[in-house]
């Protein structure tokens, strides 16, 4: 019932003030740590109130008990991931400005969108999350990589297991496992899908006003993907099929959720 308060916290406050729906939808984060301390209630049972409220305070940390199992990586691995991450948000940035100042409306669309998924890839998805989690190591935190090269996922059920490991983690292990996945995949599966986007959609409903079911389309469309291909462990020539294959259909779903996006930070797609 908490998490349940605490989750629509963002509809009861009233104006449309974008910045303050933002900060509040961090209010999202806290019923998901709060229904893992109750997956989790017979650790909590006998735990210090310090490690409970630390664990709030992590923006990082979902699931606890996978949280402080976590190794520690060395400092060159820290260092590295820091000099990656900058480099890949350095040229996602240049990027993104190069098609905001000489190129809006001059592409046709596809190619457009495929050259703002390289951008933001870079700045945001991969380089810019490489850079936070270096960063919060090095100040000497614990953090599960946001992804792990999601661009060279060879199916679709494979850039799932690399991409938003954090949410990806709290699913597995607080909704999938619970609710028998293991024993039935594909409901599981699609399960996790349908909930994350309609939680996806609440968000965006909470920064729009408005619901355009493009987010829990988009989603669907990957459960499906991702039912058909979770078994698949495709290599040599397939690999590489399996690999464009993935590419293509990542970037032509992409839309329905980048649709979305363009309506609540506006601008995203110059336009035609």
């Amino acid at each position: 019932m908490l998490a349940l308060v605490i989750f629509m916290l963002p509809v009861h406050f009233p104006g449309t003030d974008t910045g303050i729906k933002a900060a509040l939808l961090l209010c999202c984060v806290f019923p998901l740590k709060l229904w893992d301390a109750h997956v989790d209630r017979d650790r909590w049972r006998n735990g210090r109130l310090l490690d409970w409220l630390a664990f709030l305070a992590n923006p990082v940390a979902l699931v606890y008990r996978r949280h402080i199992a976590l190794a520690k990586p060395t400092l060159a691995q820290n260092l590295g991931g820091l000099a990656r991450g900058l480099a890949e948000v350095a040229v996602g940035v240049t990027l993104f400005r190069c098609l905001d100042q000489h190129a809006s409306g001059l592409f046709p669309f596809w190619f457009d969108h495929g050259l703002r998924l390289v951008a933001s890839y870079l700045f945001i998805w991969d380089g810019g999350c490489v850079l936070f989690t270096a960063t919060w190591r090095l100040l000497g935190f614990r953090c599960v990589e946001f992804s792990v090269h999601p661009i060279l996922a060879r199916t679709p059920a494979e850039f799932w297991r690399r991409y938003n490991r954090w949410i990806g983690q709290f699913l597995y292990e607080d909704f999938f496992r619970p609710i028998g996945g293991h024993r039935h995949p594909v409901v599981g599966i699609f399960c996790c899908f349908l909930a994350t986007g309609a939680l996806h959609e609440f968000l965006a409903w909470v920064l729009t006003g408005r619901v355009t079911w493009h987010l829990p389309s988009f989603f669907l469309l990957h459960a499906i993907a991702t039912a058909a291909t979770f078994r698949f462990r495709p290599v040599g020539v397939a690999a590489v099929l399996g690999l464009a294959g993935t590419l293509a259909f990542n970037g032509f779903t992409s839309v329905l959720f980048f649709i979305r996006f363009d309506e609540i930070v506006g601008g995203w797609y110059p336009p035609y």
